[in-house]
């Protein structure tokens, strides 16, 4: 089929096709590009590429965050038939090394600040091939150069011997590339908006002056690059006049490689095809709608497939993209008021920010689906959401099946809240146990899945392959089940599960119970070993701002890191001694908890039987929206009525009072840094299992 970006050129080449927010109180470095522009940038793009030696068929890795040019890049790639493996700028160069190794890549380009993380990436491969470091002209034939790193200390241009394991296969680093000396003046092309950006940017003509869809303006204003907006109306190039360049998209073909976060061993490389992008798009817009004033704003990381998702609706829909460079609150509240933003895909991390800090105001009209993905999302919270009207949709999907795979219809989202909905329009879905065998309504087992967005497998992992793909059905590692209506709901990963004396715990369903106190911000709950019980449950636990006098460091890391480093040691947790500093403590009524939907009890009669319980922990919650914690813009507790002071007991003494006795922690640890999380914002318990253990 036609490329989808210059099939839009084509067909729009005045619309908006990319929107890059700024500071929400000033508009002066926001810039806009049409579907002309941005064709066009691409189009420039993928020509500098193939004169730098790209080839078609070649593995470029991209090291870049959220900026104008990794838009353009993406879509360059794609002219060029190279395949494209994005890298998480959070991780460490020796893990970044790992994924450039094994998915031998021929290139490695590099965004704005991080250069010298790619010279510390291409330090740790083998001896180099060649390292080219491109500056703003590129030369026909760029000569062999040194890497950054190297160059600056007067080094020879050979890398050391390899500091970390890389894959046996690895054949030595990639060529280096400079998204800013590739790009930069190409885009330089969009113009800086005036004001709320409602209508297509205005471009400058010929003349100098500008024209808008409501006449002539003064000429636009170009920020800090100093160049003029181009003709929106000049002749769309189309890129089989290009010698080399690809002009058509095989939906069979692989587009890129993404590695996943994993629980145990090294990460997988995933691939996705065109096709896996395209069905993708295709049964979102069946399942949400199609509106002609559509915006989908994009703070997620373009890196991460809920980022990349987004390039291409935009591509395929038609629709502007409003890229934001990072996530920020208050900056994104801002913008879907400024920017009149219509969808928006979130963390339920991101969005309980977003409440925190727009306070009790609603959203406005024009908001018309928050897609919230990144695993269960904890039940106060879109209760929270359905109180003000907020249109969440919760999602289901991962990497292997390019972003979601099941979506609550808008219809639903109050009905069946907490729900990821049913599979999209193409793909199907069950609920089976060990033996592969379907599972009936609200028993818990693991979900498989199968569709046109279902990855072909896993790059060069013959063996992961064949365990997760068996008789055409993806195997995902989660748990949940379905409703009496064919609706699913996530439990867990399996990988996480607990089973303590023949129970299984779900860590997010204690998770859920942890978050509804007030004064939690974030919770992590694993299994550790226990002689009695085989596994006992254990919470991490960081507290909100106002107490973090309560809660001193527990060294867990920083949260930049989406795993520990190679080599590194994670530091212990540290407990609380109770009885610290006292803070007002919720109401004693019981809570609502996450996992079950309304009137199904998942069946869990399989299980070994189940220590005895105290009665009095053991019964069954009943909802009550007024304890939910004030951080989602409800009423908080009364700490005249409730001076209970926030301590392991407290904490708890609140899970006893909503849970089974067998899912209650058995320990409540504190830390003051946010808990680890993929770039989706998943939380990766694996990561507290191991910092745990070494404490």
């Amino acid at each position: 089929m036609p490329d989808w970006l210059h099939r839009q050129a084509e067909l729009q080449p005045d619309g908006l096709a990319l929107l890059v927010a700024g500071d929400p109180s000033s508009t002066r470095d926001e810039r806009c590009w049409t579907f002309a522009e941005l064709d066009a940038a691409a189009t420039a793009l993928a020509e500098r590429l193939r004169a730098a030696g790209v080839r078609p068929g070649q593995t470029v890795a991209v090291l870049a965050a959220n900026e104008p040019g990794y838009v353009v890049l993406i879509h360059a790639l794609i002219r060029a038939g190279a395949v494209l493996v994005p890298l998480n700028v959070r991780l460490t160069p020796a893990e970044l090394a790992w994924q450039v190794a094994d998915s031998g890549a021929d290139w490695l380009i590099y965004g704005q600040g991080f250069g010298e993380t790619a010279a510390a990436v291409a330090a740790t491969l083998p001896a180099p091939k060649s390292a080219v470091a491109v500056g703003p002209a590129i030369p026909p034939s760029p000569a062999p150069a040194m890497p950054p790193a190297a160059e600056a200390a007067g080094q020879p241009g050979r890398a050391p011997a390899p500091a970390t394991p890389v894959p046996s296969h690895a054949k030595g680093w990639p060529c280096l590339l400079s998204l800013a000396g590739l790009a930069s003046d190409l885009l330089m092309a969009g113009a800086a908006t005036q004001g709320p950006v409602q209508a297509p940017c205005a471009m400058a003509s010929a003349g100098g002056a500008t024209t808008t869809s409501a006449g002539p303006t003064a000429p636009p204003s170009t920020g800090d690059t100093g160049a003029a907006a181009v003709p929106a109306s000049a002749a769309v190039p189309s890129p089989a006049s290009t010698a080399g360049l690809r002009a058509a998209i095989d939906l069979a073909a692989p587009h890129c490689i993404i590695y996943t976060s994993g629980t145990t061993g090294r990460p997988k490389g995933a691939v996705l095809t065109y096709g896996n992008h395209f069905w993708s798009a295709v049964q979102s817009a069946l399942n949400l709608g199609l509106h002609r004033d559509d915006r989908w704003l994009c703070c997620v990381p373009l890196f991460h497939v809920s980022g990349l998702s987004i390039v291409f609706r935009s591509a395929i829909y038609g629709i502007p993209m409003v890229l934001h460079r990072r996530f920020d609150p208050a900056a994104v509240n801002a913008s879907i008021e400024r920017h009149r933003v219509t969808v928006i895909s979130v963390v339920a991390t991101m969005l309980q920010r977003m409440l925190d800090e727009r306070g009790p105001r609603p959203y406005p009209e024009h908001l018309r689906c928050v897609l919230l993905g990144g695993g269960p999302a904890p039940r106060p919270l879109l209760e929270a959401c359905a109180a003000r009207g907020t249109p969440v949709v919760q999602t289901y999907g991962m990497t292997e099946t390019a972003s979601q795979f099941a979506t609550l219809a808008p219809a639903d989202a109050l009905r069946k809240l907490g729900s990821a909905g049913k599979p999209l329009f193409f793909n199907r879905l069950r609920i089976v146990d060990e033996r592969g065998r379907d599972l009936p309504p609200g028993q818990v087992g693991e979900i498989a899945v199968q569709g046109p967005t279902v990855s072909p497998g896993y790059h060069r992992r013959p063996d992961a392959t064949g365990r997760a793909w068996r008789e055409g059905w993806f195997h995902t590692g989660d748990l949940g089940y379905l409703d009496e209506e064919g609706y699913l709901y996530v439990a867990d990963r399996r990988d996480d599960l607990i089973i303590s004396g023949g129970e299984n715990v779900y860590p997010a369903e204690v998770e859920a119970v942890l978050l509804a106190h007030p004064a939690v911000e974030e919770a992590g709950v694993v299994g550790v070993p226990d002689p009695e019980w085989g596994q006992v449950p254990v919470a991490v636990v960081r507290l909100r701002e106002p107490h973090l006098d309560a809660a001193p460091d527990a060294g867990l890391g920083s949260g930049r890191h989406a795993v520990p480093e190679a080599g590194r040691t994670p530091a212990p947790v540290r407990e609380v001694q109770p009885g610290r500093t006292p803070v007002p403590a919720p109401e004693a009524e019981p809570g609502r908890i996450s996992t079950p939907a309304p009137g199904v009890r998942p069946d869990r009669t399989s299980a070994p039987a189940a220590p005895a319980r105290d009665p009095e922990r053991s019964r069954a919650s009943a909802p009550v929206l007024a304890a939910q914690p004030s951080r989602y813009g409800l009423p908080a507790p009364d700490p005249a009525r409730h001076p209970s002071p926030v301590t392991e007991e407290a904490l708890l003494r609140f899970c006893a009072e909503r849970l089974a006795r067998y899912k209650v922690p058995r320990r409540v640890l504190f830390t003051s840094e946010p808990l680890p999380r993929t770039a989706s914002g998943k939380l990766q318990r694996h990561v507290l299992r191991q910092r745990l253990g070494s404490a």
